[in-house]
């Protein structure tokens, strides 16, 4: 039901426009289709485990990073004012890798440096409603809001380094890893601007969600093409 709920209420809506056009209920609506693509940014900085811990998912420790996300969608536009869309979001594999511990300087002795690489893959549903207000026959502001629906497989690793700090000689390396796969659904609004070009829009748009605790932050541009299969 997570995902198929979106989709089918999105084909119970296409199916009540095209059987109510004859009568005119839907004469000024259209349906929606486009691509969104722009950057994702994965915040989860205000985790804070304890000293020195290693923390594997889903408490990505101190997680910061940012990647390129898309997601397709299809709607429909009841009026300029109001219309309702799905799509499929992928927010592919944003990571970092830092180095989390190191000797001492100028100690004689081996030590160890500490790297710890986290990769978040992401993808999801989203089902929402617009709100758009005309400011004039070819700009719009609008704001959505809606639930995302997402799915998140998460891969830590630590690898830990032993080097002679005279001779500078790697003298072993171990690895630990985690991985682990989660669900969830959470709410997430966004506001933009929309450009009207004669059947088709460009949108500018900002949302702000969450995914297995990090904070989301989606820019993106999106292309839609509006048809009206019913119009004469």
């Amino acid at each position: 039901m997570r995902i198929r709920y979106p989709i089918f209420m999105c084909l119970g809506l296409l199916a009540a426009a095209q059987a109510n056009a004859e009568e005119g209920f839907f004469s000024d609506s259209s349906i929606l289709g486009g691509i969104s693509v722009g950057q994702l940014s994965l915040d989860n900085s205000a985790f804070v485990g304890p000293p020195g811990a290693f923390v594997g998912p889903p408490g990505l420790k101190g997680f910061e990073s940012t990647g390129t996300a898309w997601a397709p969608f299809v709607g429909f536009e009841f009026n300029r004012y109001l219309s309702v869309e799905v799509s499929r979001f992928n927010g592919g594999t944003p990571s970092q890798s830092k180095l989390v511990s190191a000797p001492s300087a100028g100690s004689l002795v081996p030590g160890v440096y500490t790297t710890e690489t986290d990769n978040f893959g992401n993808s999801g549903w989203l089902g929402s409603a617009m709100g758009s207000f005309p400011i004039n026959e070819v700009v719009s502001v609008y704001a959505r809001g809606g639930m995302l629906s997402w799915k998140t497989k998460i891969r830590f690793e630590r690898k830990d380094e032993l080097v002679d700090p005279v001779t500078n000689q790697l003298l072993s390396t171990t690895y630990q890893y985690f991985q682990a796969n989660d669900t969830g659904n959470d709410p997430f609004y966004g506001f933009g601007v929309a450009v009207n070009i004669d059947s088709g829009i460009v949108r500018l748009e900002y949302d702000l969600s969450k995914i297995d605790a990090a904070d989301v932050r989606y820019i993106s541009l999106a292309v839609v093409w509006r048809f009206k299969p019913w119009s004469h």
